[in-house]
């Protein structure tokens, strides 16, 4: 490998996934692999190739010119955000990530964690998520520009069964082709389809992970209350061209405003 790879995902988007994954190929592969949100910053001498950043959230902040950089390659990974919208509602209602449970005034002195909960419906609490984490996790993909990323959808990675889209990422990333099939068969043993199927539902991070889950959890009310807050970006990022696709919705879904235990 002859590059800085810069791993570039968001909240809900295949980041665990994909942080474990290069960590992997880091092993097999003897490469330094450095968390840009958790881990030191490095000096000017160390950020050099061979290296994989890992980057949530797609945040640089430490870096702020490293994409300026000749010897950068990046993969950028979006998602469909409605199911962004239902991964996180989810995930949030049980997650011990510290932020969750940070008092904050935006929920009169209560967590994000307790101000979800207090809401006593689904629809209640995706309406509360469209509003306040998908909203800033879209924001954050549609922010992203890079001319070198290798842009892709998470739903393409999980259904590259083969791994063909994932070699031609490792070769962007600057794996020799001796790494790429490396690299290849580290993807198929840690993605949900290949090696790790046996841990679907068994993952804190991870309920289902399958795509266009919005299509069986969206009603029309919901779609036509998501079209008017992010609407536009499913078209930025190529999941619709319109908004016919809530015509395809189911008038009501009573399993939204069922009540929660």
């Amino acid at each position: 490998m002859d590059r800085i790879a810069v791993i570039a995902t968001h909240h809900k988007s295949g980041t665990v996934w994909l942080n474990h994954t290069f960590r992997k190929i880091g092993e097999a592969l003897s490469l330094r692999v450095v968390n840009v949100g958790r881990d030191a910053v490095l000096g000017e001498e160390e950020l050099a190739p061979p290296l994989i950043l890992l980057a949530a959230n797609s945040k640089l902040d430490k870096y702020p010119r490293l994409m300026e950089d000749g010897r950068v390659r990046a993969l950028h990974v979006v998602r469909d955000p409605r199911d962004v919208l239902i991964s996180s509602m989810h995930y949030h209602g049980h997650a011990q990530e510290k932020w969750l449970a940070r008092p904050s005034d935006r929920f009169g002195g209560h967590s994000y964690r307790e101000a979800l909960a207090a809401l006593t419906t689904p629809r209640a609490r995706y309406l509360f998520e469209m509003e306040h984490s998908t909203a800033d996790v879209v924001a954050a993909m549609l922010a992203w520009s890079d001319p070198k990323s290798f842009e892709t959808r998470y739903e393409e990675l999980m259904r590259d069964t083969e791994g063909e889209l994932f070699a031609r990422i490792a070769r962007h990333l600057g794996f020799t082709p001796d790494e790429v099939e490396t690299c290849r068969g580290v993807f198929w043993q840690h993605a949900l389809f290949g090696g790790s199927a046996h841990l679907k539902g068994q993952l804190a991070h991870v309920r289902s992970g399958a795509p266009e889950q919005w299509r069986t959890v969206f009603d029309r009310t919901l779609g036509e209350a998501f079209a008017a807050r992010l609407g536009g970006s499913l078209i930025q990022l190529g999941y619709e061209r319109d908004t016919r696709w809530i015509e395809q919705l189911p008038p009501i879904s009573a399993g939204l405003d069922a009540p929660l235990g």
